[in-house]
């Protein structure tokens, strides 16, 4: 029989979400270096764990959602939930599935984006 102690499986645990910030770090400057290079690497790493802990309120456990969340951040801005007032309308639509928050947030802001691509803006 195999026993697994607590401390052995916060080991891994800690291995799991550091593996997924690394990962998340690359993405991130892969995708918006510009951004990236303002903040630093602590500001980035930072932002992850702010995105991680706004999912994880909103519901959201998988890493997609947390890297789609974060393609918002840094695509709208760190403040887009305040700044864009269809981004809550969504959030705290209580008909709307979990598993559907970022699949329909993801929709409705290229919806907006193509409304307003002259102004290169999303509207409040």
């Amino acid at each position: 029989m195999l026993i697994i102690k607590k401390e052995q499986v916060k080991m891994f645990e800690d291995a799991a979400k550091q593996a997924f910030e690394d990962r998340m770090v690359m993405h991130l400057n892969r995708c918006f270096p510009e951004q990236c290079a303002k903040i630093g690497e602590k500001g980035v790493r930072d932002s992850i764990s702010e995105a991680v802990k706004r999912t994880q309120e909103l519901g959201l456990y998988m890493e997609y959602d947390i890297e789609r969340y974060l393609n918002h951040m840094y695509a709208l801005g760190f403040d887009f939930e305040k700044r864009y007032s269809y981004v809550q309308e969504i959030f705290s639509d209580p008909d709307i599935e979990k598993e559907e928050l970022m699949d329909i947030l993801g929709k409705r802001t290229e919806i907006e984006l193509a409304a307003h691509s002259d102004t290169r803006e999303v509207p409040k």
